[in-house]
């Protein structure tokens, strides 16, 4: 249970049940987000707010590779290599 203040809005972050929970309070104020934070976790307790889980590693995001596989994969992602203008 935590409040965390990302530029001038404030984020909370807890666990319940085993869960963890990350998000933006949407205020500015830190006494709404004490009340917003407070609301959250009663949800959360309730079974009423949902979590979005990270990736598991069996998905294709975790896929495992060699090192000689890494470079193709980057290759791949990286934006194409413009020709540099000459001065």
């Amino acid at each position: 249970m935590a409040l965390v203040k990302r530029g001038k809005t404030w984020h909370c972050h807890f666990v319940v049940n085993g869960q963890r929970f990350r998000q933006s309070l949407g205020t500015k104020d830190w006494r709404e987000a004490q009340a917003n934070e407070k609301q959250l976790i009663a949800e959360a307790s309730e079974r009423k707010l949902t979590h979005t889980p990270l990736p598991s590693p069996a998905s294709p995001l975790h896929k495992q590779q060699t090192i000689t596989q890494v470079p193709e994969s980057w290759s791949l992602h990286s934006p194409a290599k413009r020709k540099r203008s000459s001065f």
